[in-house]
């Protein structure tokens, strides 16, 4: 059954393009339409919205390679009354909740696509730096209507969580996720901020006062989300320099050594910062790289791990403002 009149996507003969460092994508698969005999479905996930939209509007679709067969949004249409709230029949308020004037209501924030035991989740970073995750609704094959199901909020930085609250400053472009290794059907998610460090109620001074980048790792298990060890401050190194304003992460096997067993977190910065750090099991570990490139480095999570050369080896290449950059382990 291929339903009709499906809402507009940016999706053409199988290719998704996405404006801007909001509107990113994640895939996955689901089973074939009943009656189909095509190869499984895709789905993607977008930031959509606009002036004469509702606020922060998430966007989907499910797709065969040339055509797309269904699709969703957050929110009800412009000009009908919106019921705000986190079940499925309300509207999603996906800005900042502790304080919505930290980010404008239109701002472009980062998105990724994890998986539980129930399904696909989409992971947000807002402008104020506070966590959502947002269970897409099902794929429709009953010919129900776009707005009967709108998704549903499982989790937001104001909820409690084993650990500090995640409201952590300013920022949101920075955000990467990953399955578990032990656990495949739990969602790490990585996250960066600004932060005031030390806290500016904390007396008297320090030298290493002011605002730095910071990076948190979540860890969702269907059910409730756990902070993995304490934030990572990026404050001033043997250098004498430090990471601000976090603006992109990765997370993947680079460094091929028997010391760094597993995957390391990459983590750049607005100032043009390269950071690499150990992941163990439960934490993040001390850097074992940090060095810079003139301009920004990274934004909006432009970055890669992968074997491009094919020489059985991962290189890191980053997208910043003065260019592509490539690092490789010698």
């Amino acid at each position: 059954m291929i339903l009709p009149e499906v809402e507009p996507t940016p999706v053409w003969n199988g290719i998704a393009s996405f404006a801007c460092g909001g509107a990113a994508a994640g895939f996955g698969t689901e089973e074939p339409l009943p009656g189909q005999d095509e190869e499984v479905i895709r789905y993607a996930h977008w930031w959509g919205g606009g002036e004469d939209t509702y606020p922060n509007l998430v966007q989907g679709a499910w797709m065969y390679p040339t055509e797309v067969v269904d699709s969703w949004y957050s929110a009800i249409g412009s000009g009908e009354v919106a019921a705000y709230g986190q079940g499925a029949q309300d509207c999603k308020d996906l800005r900042n909740n502790a304080s919505l004037e930290y980010g404008s209501a239109l701002s472009a924030q980062s998105l990724r696509i994890g998986e539980d035991q129930s399904g696909p989740v989409v992971v947000l970073n807002t402008p104020g730096a506070s966590i959502k995750l947002l269970r897409p609704p099902p794929m429709r094959d009953d010919g129900s209507t776009p707005g009967d199901h709108m998704g549903e909020i499982l989790w937001q930085g104001s909820k409690p969580l084993s650990g500090p609250q995640i409201d952590d400053g300013f920022g949101g472009m920075a955000l990467v996720v990953r399955q578990n290794p032990a656990e495949p059907l739990h969602i790490d998610v990585f996250a960066g901020a600004c932060l005031s460090y030390p806290s500016p109620g904390a007396l008297p001074p320090t030298a290493t006062a002011g605002i730095w980048g910071s990076v948190r790792w979540l860890q969702w298990d269907a059910a409730a989300m756990h902070t993995q060890g304490a934030a990572v401050i990026l404050e001033p190194d043997s250098t004498g320099r430090g990471g601000f304003g976090v603006c992109g992460l990765a997370v993947g096997d680079l460094i091929e050594d028997a010391s760094c067993p597993g995957d390391e977190l990459v983590v750049t910065t607005l100032a043009g910062d390269l950071y690499v750090f150990a992941l163990d099991a439960s934490s993040i570990g001390a850097p074992l790289v940090h060095t810079w490139v003139p301009g920004s480095l990274g934004a909006y999570n432009a970055i890669i791990i992968e074997d491009l050369d094919q020489d059985g080896h991962s290189e890191l290449y980053v997208a910043g403002s003065q260019g592509i950059w490539k690092w490789k382990q010698q």
